[in-house]
């Protein structure tokens, strides 16, 4: 083979690779059912028909059974469906209500009887306590609870919390769809917070491998699943758990939603810290709104789903800290105390001079001088630190009665500007959420 034959074959072989691998950044989240049929006697039925219905979208799907008389449905999206089971020569059997879930695997068992006259039994589906399909551990979040669940700044990764073996790492002042600590620093079964994968629909929604980059709104939300523990190969790269989250996806009927959820400073409560320091309640205003819209787009084959949701916010983030008093931006820390004796008596933090600094022959030891009444001189005190020092507010509330600490009490107004047309004023916001979910399916009938 030629060098240009040769080049040429790893020209074409390259794309391919690239190719195939973009296949496989995706973990699958779909759910499935799987079963057996059987005669009354046990014996499994070779060829039965089983038609998986959907009762969202009206597709039907028709598998065979094998020799073994078991059938398999994968790749199903979470909801409610029917499977009937049929065979010439048997009654056939209709299961309603089977639920499935997301990245699970239902099991119905039917069990067909010979037929004398043809008729139909209809079996009602009530979910399995134990999992039998799958050594996957771990805790679904329903569509019902997913919308019906008060959740702080909507954020739908705060119900992972309550699932068993997760513990939540770091404190979540609030918990908004862009604040990345609250929605990330959760640890799974003693994991790493840092090592969890969180999937959308089956790709990942991690930046850099670590941090939530993206939480759909709650409305686009159908369910979630937090897997803990001896889940599929395919999530294999965590550390940690896997929290697997699906958004909803259109159906043969129109449904829609619209809401807004607000805080107001009326309605809220001073903080702790302001109300120790005699400060006001400070303004604080949080408008999330928005909707959704998904329904049949042609019957039976193309269904879509938007969403849309959007927060503005005025929020004053009230914070306590420490800066130096007046004295002590002079260098004087005669009145700088720490803490006090045993007697009441408050205690000086001395204040040593670096330069004076040598061994003690005696002890071994480096020793230094404290500088004459704790006061720094003028002399030794650098301008760029004094300028620095400068441009620190002052403290504007007493602190602590002993050290002065906690003597700077500030409020810092987080908004980012958005222009209103009506009005003309500046009207704050700081999140939108859009999410298109279409789905097709050429497998239904018309």
């Amino acid at each position: 083979m030629s060098a240009r034959s040769t080049f040429r074959w790893f020209a074409l072989l390259i794309p391919c690779l690239f190719a195939s691998n973009l296949c496989l950044v995706a973990q699958e989240f779909r759910g499935g059912i799987s079963g057996k049929v059987v005669d009354p006697g046990g014996f499994a039925i070779l060829d039965a028909t089983v038609v998986i219905h959907s009762n969202q979208n009206g597709t039907d799907q028709t598998i065979k059974t094998d020799t073994d008389g078991v059938y398999r449905a994968p790749f199903l999206i979470s909801g409610t469906y029917e499977v009937t089971g049929s065979k010439t020569g048997f009654n056939s059997v209709r299961t309603t209500d089977v639920i499935v879930s997301l990245a699970q695997t239902t099991e119905i068992n039917l069990t067909l009887k010979p037929a004398n006259v043809a008729q139909e039994v209809v079996v009602s589906s009530t979910p399995d306590l134990i999992d039998l399909q799958s050594a996957d551990r771990g805790m679904t979040i329903d569509s019902a609870r997913v919308q019906n669940t008060p959740l702080q700044g909507q954020n739908i990764f705060a119900q992972a919390w309550s699932a068993p073996g997760v513990a939540v790492t770091s404190a979540a002042q609030r918990l908004r769809p862009f604040d990345v600590g609250g929605s990330s620093n959760m640890s799974i079964n003693g994991g790493q917070p840092s090592g969890n994968e969180v999937l959308v629909d089956g790709t990942s929604a991690l930046s850099q491998s670590s941090s939530v980059a993206y939480v759909p709104p709650v409305s686009a939300t159908d369910e979630f699943r937090v897997q803990t523990s001896v889940y599929d190969a395919q999530y294999g790269w965590t550390s940690g758990g896997v929290v697997n989250v699906v958004t909803k996806s259109g159906t043969n009927r129109f449904h829609g939603s619209a809401y807004e959820f607000f805080q107001n400073t009326v309605l809220n409560a001073n903080t702790y810290n302001s109300n120790y320091t005699n400060q006001p309640r400070s303004s604080s205003h949080i408008n999330t709104f928005g909707g959704s819209i998904g329904g049949p787009i042609l019957r039976n084959r193309l269904f879509g789903f938007f969403a849309y949701e959007e927060l503005r916010q005025y929020i004053p983030d009230p914070f306590t800290t420490s800066v130096p008093t007046s004295l002590e931006r002079q260098g004087d820390f005669s009145q700088t105390y720490y803490g006090v004796d045993t007697n009441g008596n408050k205690q000086v933090k001395t204040i040593y001079n670096p330069y004076t600094t040598r061994l003690d022959v005696a002890s071994n030891k480096y020793v230094r001088d404290p500088f004459p009444g704790n006061v720094i001189p003028k002399s030794m005190m650098s301008q760029v630190a004094q300028n620095v020092v400068n441009g620190l507010p002052a403290g504007n509330v007493p602190g602590n009665s002993i050290t002065n600490l906690n003597n700077l009490v500030m409020v810092l107004v987080l908004t980012s500007s958005w222009t209103c047309s009506e009005t003309g004023s500046d009207v704050p916001t700081t999140s939108f959420h859009p999410t298109l979910v279409c789905s097709h399916d050429t497998r239904g009938t018309s």
